[in-house]
């Protein structure tokens, strides 16, 4: 897939260890040349349960933010603030379909992570929760964007434990926000400024829990290609173990 503005590469695999794939990505391009939109979510709540979270966070998200730039006639006209109310509406929106999914027999745990953007040209609007993450290589330098909703995380952020400890506790991984988790989706969001040359990583926790940051840097700067990069990426992970599921958007600014 490639565009004027963006060259995009999106992939998921199962790993090495999973039965199933949990995890959903989505990749929307608008018919406004400088627009596009990509999500990543991370389903948890068994085998049915996290497959479906994943899947309606990504469809909702997609169906949304699609019907919404549907009616924009000239996007010199959209603010940047626009878009990203535009975003957190459409991750409520998803948040909402899986509170009434969970209705359903089976699915009363499902829940899902989720990290999406909305890019404009080089401005970048940004949503998350839980443990999916984004981040942005530029000049040979990896930048997180998002921040860990998980109980380690918050640990770490007390200053009562350090990363290492907290890697040796049973609860490394639960997620203290996410979508499904509740009825109002407490979401974080911030608007960036993207150049070009930029590289932005959307990925599941199955890829950072195998590659450490400097991994990461070393793969991202390798290749201009993003197939090329998103291909070992996931291979690397698995080479790593692959212990969870692995999911992959890369998108690199052109102009």
């Amino acid at each position: 897939m490639q565009r004027a503005h963006f060259k995009i590469f999106s992939g998921s695999d199962r790993g090495l260890v999973r039965s199933h794939n949990e995890d959903s990505v989505g990749v929307v391009e608008f018919e406004l040349s400088t627009m596009l939109a990509a999500v990543v979510a991370d389903g948890v709540g068994g085998h049915a349960g996290g497959e479906v979270a994943s899947k309606l966070a990504v469809d909702r998200i997609v169906e949304y933010l699609n019907s919404n730039m549907r009616s924009v006639e000239d996007e010199q006209q959209i603010n940047d603030r626009w878009l990203q109310q535009q975003l957190l509406n459409a991750v409520h929106e998803a948040n909402a379909a899986i509170i009434e999914e969970q209705q359903q027999p089976g699915l009363a745990q499902m829940a899902t992570t989720v990290v999406a953007v909305l890019l404009k040209r080089h401005q970048m609007m940004l949503a998350y929760m839980g443990d999916s993450r984004c981040y942005r290589w530029r000049e040979h330098r990896l930048e997180q964007l998002t921040h860990d909703h998980t109980v380690a995380q918050q640990m770490i952020d007390s200053g009562d434990y350090d990363e290492e400890q907290i890697q040796h506790m049973p609860y490394h991984h639960v997620l203290n926000r996410a979508l499904g988790l509740d009825r109002y989706a407490d979401v974080d969001g911030r608007i960036l400024t993207m150049m070009p040359g930029d590289l932005l990583l959307l990925c599941s926790d199955g890829l950072t829990n195998c590659l450490d940051d400097e991994q990461l840097l070393n793969i991202l700067g390798r290749h201009d290609d993003v197939h090329r990069c998103g291909e070992e990426l996931i291979a690397s992970a698995n080479d790593a173990g692959g212990v969870d599921n692995i999911s992959v958007v890369l998108i690199r600014i052109v102009d």
